[in-house]
């Protein structure tokens, strides 16, 4: 067994300083340098490459090994006497100057691995004690400029952070600030980025370095570089770089950065080979073909999405082996345990703030953790809500998982696949025995406005999937499918709707523009006969509604038709129309009641599947991918692209193994069942463009607005002004496109300097040829051509990020954590009359509706799921406002950011009035839930408010 002693030999034995640095070596017994890592001869050291071990000189010229550059040596010695580590020290009036060099000194602040890993807290031990015998973390400063002499950067030597175990902090803090300070000379120019070793055991978080820098005027420089940092053999010897936050256009890039411009691009992209490590970096592109574990269990084989039979975005690549098999030789393999997550660059990974909160109540509602336990817990009971009852004490007195979860002291998670639930719901303040539930806000007010006719129809405008109704242009409706395959286009007529229109016709209303439509009978009829032998205890129709806007503003539905195929080849589609009933019909009443429960059944997995995950999530990872290969950091773009990224790739990846995975929550849960996924790449395939992802087109190609109205927001004008999703959506289109607009027009003085921009050009071509390569030859894709399509494409992906996704998920739980208005799963047709199941519609129409619904155990699955969804982190960032001050230091942006800010504050208040406004019905409804989805800030957890800028869980 190897003795303290040795074990402490053995790191200083191995203890160096960077080749480059030209640290001075300790002579005899003497204490390393403090912040210097410099290596004592008493441990056995030898001198360095690129040092004469008796002076301590470096030789001029020589190769660092990190960068391949050859860089001139930027003073004699490394070797610098630590400061105090107080912030009035560091910022105290500069640095020392002895002549031909200044003393430059700089501020680190970073996260160790002990406060972001719970499970590690060995870690501080690790690395603080070879830190003390000189595995330092190291850093040196690069200029802007080229030393004339050998044509490569100028850079400084590599300087230690100091006092590393010696800093004021306890094991969960989340950040810890040190010193690190440089010898420059004066002839160096303005650093502009630094590279970074790490001789520790353990990756650290890098979140900025500040310099304050003597020309001119004690002037500060920031490095943002909020990144992990792993121990230099992870990168093969070579830096990290980062860059401050001074950016350039590709031409404009000074001399000194340019190859590190490109170095960084080939960390970045790789080559297209080998399984990516925890700690890589590298973003790339590959199909779906990792949704199941196909070799343990051959049911979950699902067709591969993307670049065959099922078009597709493409998802980032983990280089994982292919699975062995017959016909299983496109399949990726899964991961080893149930709880590993599937590759993502390491940056993408949730900081510690959206980890606790991930870890403290959002696990909960992951398919290897809770989910098996409810099973398990209904598995032994009837599985059915007696009563509505029954749903409304979820809320009062929570689930019992009591004598369903597995101790954690006497099971291996891995071999299960729980989590630790003891942690989770002891974090979350609440027994690991018992699961308790917010009341949702739609029956938090009112515990029945949801069953009103006028409440649903309002959720269209203004609930969880706003973004499907649109203005009926003809009536009755017309099929798009083949009428040889589905004869018989619809059953309604101009007599089941004259009757509610106040007196006008149809073709008036029409006219009008007050008749609308949800329909989502085209779509989901061709697959209704697989759902139905796929999905076991499944009763779907394919629904269309149609809506009529009445003189008070109100949104009502006149007619519902649910529809069937064909029984048999040469039969008509089965299509039964249902419409609201005369007061005092109960018999009516009670199938019009049931048929809005099938919409909205269709419609709640629609929007997860389509609005939601494709619309958002899926259509959005080639965008990350590609900004991250092909615009640099140093780029100008990139600072206003990269906050709406933030945590997206994390997410998604998570997805792949537990929401949209086979036999995961979605399969398991919605109407669609394991073909899920097919139906969104139909979507994908058959409707989605990316020009009408922007706003005001989606409503100009929805017919519910008008265009060429140049002084409304978005230049069109909605037809339905009270339509609470599009008006507060449009003035935040409005207020993020001219936001993008004043940002574009600072960085580019022509459109020809948009055309010539190789990155901005490389990272559109990549985006739409290989992120989209199943959409490619569409001619609806922009041209990058000029400022106004820059603009026009920022905006969009601004908007689907931020807006978009912010009005389908976080009100997921205020309006479907209460079942019957969202149920993702119906297990009944709607009885005919005449028949044993009518008899039991109208003797208990509670009961039987209960038994139509969703499961007990399904349910609890997707309350538990939604509420993580809808919760907001502690560390998100909302639109006009950044957590940190210092992403850019151009003034000219600085100030058009806070007008930008400024406008968002404007809006939240004309929100609020409106909110309040007796004249717009739909803003609250019968339900009285205000519209607050796009309101643009937040706090922390489910709030049903707040718009940040990125797809962030």
């Amino acid at each position: 067994m190897a003795t303290a002693a040795g074990i402490v030999g053995a790191i200083a034995a191995s203890a160096a300083v960077p080749s480059s640095s030209g640290g001075q070596l300790n002579q005899g017994n003497k204490a390393p340098a403090r912040g210097v890592g410099a290596q004592s001869s008493s441990f056995g050291g030898k001198a360095l490459r690129g040092q004469e071990a008796s002076s301590g000189k470096k030789r001029v010229g020589a190769r660092s090994k990190s960068t391949g550059l050859q860089v001139r040596a930027a003073t004699e010695t490394s070797v610098v006497e630590g400061f105090p580590a107080t912030l009035a020290r560091i910022f105290g009036g500069g640095g020392k100057d002895d002549g031909d060099t200044v003393e430059v000194l700089g501020k680190l602040v970073l996260a160790k691995k002990n406060a972001l890993d719970l499970v590690d807290i060995g870690a501080v031990f690790w690395d603080n004690t070879v830190d003390m015998f000189g595995r330092k973390v190291f850093i040196c400063l690069v200029s802007n400029e080229i030393d004339p002499k050998t044509n490569e950067p100028k850079k400084t030597a590599y300087s230690g952070v100091l006092n590393w175990w010696d800093n004021d902090g306890d094991l969960v803090a989340d950040e810890f600030t040190y010193s690190v300070n440089f010898k420059v000379p004066k002839d160096f120019g303005q650093p502009g980025a630094i590279l970074v070793q790490n001789k520790h055991v353990n990756e650290f978080y890098m979140k900025t370095l500040t310099i304050k820098y003597p020309e001119p005027e004690n002037k500060e420089i920031d490095f943002l570089c909020n990144s992990w940092v792993y121990p230099e053999k992870k990168y093969d010897g070579k830096d990290r770089i980062f860059f401050s936050n001074k950016t350039y256009l590709p031409r404009d890039t000074p001399a000194g950065l340019k190859k590190l411009r490109e170095l960084e691009f080939q960390e970045l992209r790789g080559d297209g080979t080998g399984t990516r490590q925890k700690w890589d970096r590298v973003y790339d592109y590959d199909v779906y073909n990792d949704l199941g574990n196909v070799e343990k269990d051959i049911t979950t084989k699902r067709p591969i999405l993307g670049a065959g039979e099922f078009k597709y975005p493409r998802r980032c690549r983990t280089g994982r082996p292919m699975c062995k098999g017959e016909n299983l030789g496109d399949y990726e393999t899964s991961t080893t345990s149930a709880l590993d997550v599937y590759y993502v660059p390491r940056d993408e990974a949730f900081e510690r703030a959206k980890s606790s909160t991930f870890l403290a109540s959002a696990l909960k509602g992951f398919v290897h953790s809770v989910m098996p336990n409810i099973k398990k817990k209904y598995d032994t009971t009837k599985n059915e809500f007696d009563s509505m009852s029954d749903i409304f004490d979820l809320y009062d007195y929570g689930v019992s998982l009591k004598g369903h979860i597995v101790d954690n002291g006497s099971v291996k998670p891995e071999e299960n696949g729980l989590v630790l639930l003891d942690s989770i719901f002891s974090a979350n303040g609440d027994s690991k025995d018992l699961l308790v539930y917010p009341i949702p806000d739609v029956v938090a007010m009112t515990k029945w406005g949801w069953k009103n006719d006028l409440e649903f129809g309002r959720q269209f405008l203004a609930g969880l999937n706003p973004m499907v109704i649109k203005a009926v242009q003809e009536y009755p409706p017309k099929s798009t499918l083949d009428p040889k395959k589905f004869p018989g286009a619809t059953a309604l007529t101009n007599e089941h709707i004259e009757c509610f229109l106040e007196g006008q016709t149809v073709e008036e209303v029409i006219e009008g523009k007050r008749l609308f439509t949800v329909d989502y009978r085209d779509l989901f009829l061709p697959y209704l006969d697989m759902f139905h032998a796929g999905v076991e205890g499944l009763a779907m129709y394919a629904p269309r509604v149609i809506l009529y806007r009445t003189k008070e503003g109100h949104l009502k539905p006149v007619a519902i038709e649910l529809s069937l195929p064909p029984k048999a080849e040469g039969e008509e589609c089965r299509n039964r129309v249902f419409t609201p009933p005369p007061p005092g019909i109960n018999e009516t009443f009670q199938l019009w009641e049931l048929a809005k429960i099938h919409v909205n059944s269709v419609d709640f997995g629609y929007h997860e599947l389509v609005s939601h995950w494709l619309s958002t999530h899926a259509i959005m990872e080639p965008f990350i991918i590609s900004t991250n290969r092909n615009i640099s950091k140093l780029h100008p773009i990139y600072t206003l692209l990269s906050p709406l990224y933030k945590n997206t790739m994390y997410i998604n990846s998570s997805a792949r193994q537990s929401l949209i995975a086979a036999k995961g929550i979605i399969e398991s849960n919605f109407v669609t069942g394991q073909y899920s996924t097919q139906i969104s790449a139909v979507v994908y395939e058959a409707l989605w463009r990316f020009d009408r992802c922007a706003l005001p087109n989606d409503l100009l190609a929805r017919g519910m607005a008008d265009p060429g109205h140049k002084s409304e927001p978005g230049e069109v004008k909605l037809v339905l002004e009270d339509y609470p999703y599009a008006q507060d959506g449009l003035e935040l289109w409005e207020i993020i496109s001219s936001w993008v607009a004043t940002f574009v027009n600072h960085v580019y003085n022509s459109d020809n300097e948009v055309k010539s921009d190789s990155e901005i050009q490389t990272w559109w071509n990549e985006i739409v040829n290989v992120g989209h390569a199943d959409k490619k030859g569409e001619s609806w894709w922009p041209k990058l051509n000029s400022r106004a399509s820059l603009i026009e494409i920022i905006s969009t992906i601004s908007w689907i990020t931020g807006p978009h996704h912010a009005a389908v998920n976080f009100g997921q739980y205020g309006y479907a954590g209460f079942m019957p208005n969202r149920p993702p799963f119906v297990r009944r047709h709607i009885p005919e009359k005449g028949t044993k199941e009518y008899g039991e519609l109208i003797g208990s129409p509670e009961k039987f509706m209960l038994s139509m619904m969703s499961s007990q155990s399904t349910t609890v699955t997707i309350m538990t799921t939604i509420e993580l969804l809808s919760t907001h982190s502690v560390d998100e960032e909302y639109l006009g406002k950044r957590l940190n001050e210092s992403w850019t230091s151009d003034p000219v942006i600085k100030k058009a950011y806070e007008e930008f800010s400024g406008r968002l504050q404007t809006l939240k208040q004309r929100i609020t009035e409106r909110n309040n406004d007796p004249k717009l019905p739909n803003r609250r409804g019968p339900a009285n839930v205000p519209y607050t989805l796009l309101y643009p800030e937040s706090e922390s957890g489910v709030t049903g408010q707040g718009v940040p800028y990125s797809i962030s869980i």
